[in-house]
């Protein structure tokens, strides 16, 4: 750091202390507020200036007797970059963007450093809410290394990327104050969306969380640059369904993404993305023990995306009109520890409220939410594997939430509905196993012709002879029962209750429950339990 000369009008000589008092070298006369109005010199611009403060902020020599306030308003001709202020601050900051940056401030190795007061960051088109990629700035604030320090509230608006993210380094014990953002990212809402043209698709088929499917692009210049850090990010299907992108590769110009894109939507032509948002504190660096004041994110890509094995937590989101409220994890392979937020509120958004990108139990441990004002259950989404028809591959599905209902702590069932009837009613009916699935993984419903296929694998060996497991089937019938054809079906190397598959269920007048066992050989003994209904 190069030495900064002290402004000549705030030396404190000698003389100024009081005569009765024997001075030392090391006294000093009571503190004096430095603003960056005290570094303005002839020639200035506003970087000229900022910068300058900054500089001697970070410098050893202000420590003592100054005390600062970063205030004003700044239009900025270059990146800002604030890097070593370690000590306390007050902030009344507004920095204005006008040449479209990638990223218009940079806080970085400012740990132990206590920020009081709010910084506003506004991006080179803030003026208007449309979107427009390659010309708005990309990034609002840029974190790096800045452990254990307590900053400010932020205020950012108008960028093409984030409003605030975590880029680099150790921020562990991290505190940032509330976060306001408006119009950062793309949202795929009407005036804020971005496309790029898919020439073709390829599939890497597996049945499971491995599984992928690449766009190949016709133009690979459609792709936001590499600042808009598209690996937080989704591809949204026709069908308005978000996968996450998982790789970039612009030599090639192609973008990979899971889950597999269902067949139906593999469809050539224009695709939607949402990317950048409020507030990213993910695996870019360490923000372990982290925590965030309230984040309002209005007209955003996602509002608040949180990653990591120590998950940074915080006071809440209120999220409105957003492409998706909050994403929780990394890529479904990667350990996501879970976070905890005090209050959520979600409004109008068009792809998801919630995406569980995480679908490992790996070192997982689920999420809190403490107080729900608006949630809707339907728009809470987890990216489970899928078939090529779309249907979810899984026996499970991975939802580790935990929130208020009613009174009581709840947590949505780890189980789905997995049949619906073909024949004479169009209700729903579900099949559930007891274990939970995710201990239970021997059985399947097949949607199409209401079928309960049961499969062999090390887990029911395991078990073999010991405990069955149980489906409970409901109906909608006038007692309940299920008044469609229902049959159990096996391999063919299996047999059920001694003999071939399938077994076609007796139509009951009740529901009823379906006991399912390996036993001795390869045979499924099959038993039911008839319901009374009172």
């Amino acid at each position: 750091m190069p030495s900064i000369e002290i402004p000549a009008t705030l030396v404190i000589a000698q003389s100024d202390m009081p005569a009765d008092r024997e001075s030392t070298p090391t006294e000093s006369a009571p503190a004096r507020l430095l603003t960056p109005l005290d570094f303005v010199e002839d020639g200035d611009d506003d970087s000229d200036t900022i910068e300058r403060f900054f500089a001697f902020a970070a410098d050893g020599s202000a420590s003592r007797p100054y005390e600062l306030a970063a205030r004003g308003t700044f239009r900025l001709t270059r990146p800002l970059v604030v890097d070593g202020v370690t000590r306390g601050m007050r902030v009344d900051l507004t920095l204005i963007d006008t040449i479209g940056m990638d990223d218009v401030v940079t806080i970085k190795r400012c740990g132990g450093a206590v920020w009081e007061g709010i910084c506003r960051v506004r991006g080179v088109r803030a003026g208007t809410a449309a979107l427009r990629v390659g010309y708005d700035t990309v990034n609002c604030v840029r974190l790096e290394s800045n452990r254990a320090a307590k900053l400010c509230h932020f205020d950012t608006r108008g960028s093409s990327g984030w409003g605030v993210y975590h880029g680099a380094g150790n921020s562990n014990m991290l505190e940032i104050g509330n976060v306001i953002s408006r119009e950062n990212g793309c949202s795929a809402r009407t005036d804020r969306q971005h496309h790029v043209d898919v020439e073709r698709y390829s599939n890497a088929d597996r049945n499971n969380i491995h599984q992928r499917t690449t766009l190949h692009l016709e133009d690979v210049s459609q792709l936001p640059s590499s600042a808009h850090r598209l690996a937080r990010a989704f591809i949204v299907t026709p069908s308005r369904e978000p996968h996450k992108i998982t790789n970039i590769d612009r030599e090639s110009g192609s973008i990979t993404v899971y889950p597999r894109i269902p067949d139906a939507d593999q469809i050539a032509g224009p695709i939607a993305m949402v990317f950048g948002g409020g507030l990213c504190l993910d695996a870019g660096g360490y923000t372990a023990k982290a925590r965030f004041g309230m984040v309002s994110p209005t007209r955003c890509g996602t509002g608040l995306w949180l990653t990591g094995y120590d998950t940074a937590v915080g006071a809440g989101i209120t999220s409105q009109y957003n492409g998706v409220g909050l994403a929780l994890g990394n890529n479904p392979d990667n350990a996501f520890g879970g976070t905890k937020l005090d209050s959520v509120y979600f409004e109008a958004e068009p792809v998801a409220e919630v995406v569980h990108c995480n679908q490992t139990s790996n070192s997982s441990h689920g999420s809190l939410f403490s107080a729900v004002t608006s949630l809707d259950m339907s728009a809470v989404k987890t990216l489970s594997w899928l078939r090529p028809s779309g249907e979810v591959g899984s026996r499970r599905r991975y939802l580790p939430l935990t929130m208020p209902r009613n009174g009581n702590w709840w947590t949505p069932s780890n189980e789905r509905d997995v049949i619906r009837s073909t024949r004479d009613d169009e209700s729903a009916y579900a099949v559930r196993a007891s274990p939970e699935p995710r201990d239970d993984h021997y059985a399947y419903v097949r949607r199409s012709s209401s079928r309960l296929a049961l499969v062999d694998n090390d887990r029911v060996r395991a078990r073999r002879g010991v405990k069955p497991s149980t489906f409970i089937l409901y109906g909608a019938g006038e007692n309940g029962e299920y008044t469609g054809s229902f049959s159990v079906t096996c391999g063919s190397d299996y047999t059920i209750n001694g003999k071939p598959g399938p077994v076609t269920l007796p139509r009951l007048k009740a529901p009823i429950t379906i006991h399912v066992l390996l036993t001795s050989g390869s045979n499924w003994t099959v038993t039911l339990t008839d319901h009374i209904m009172p």
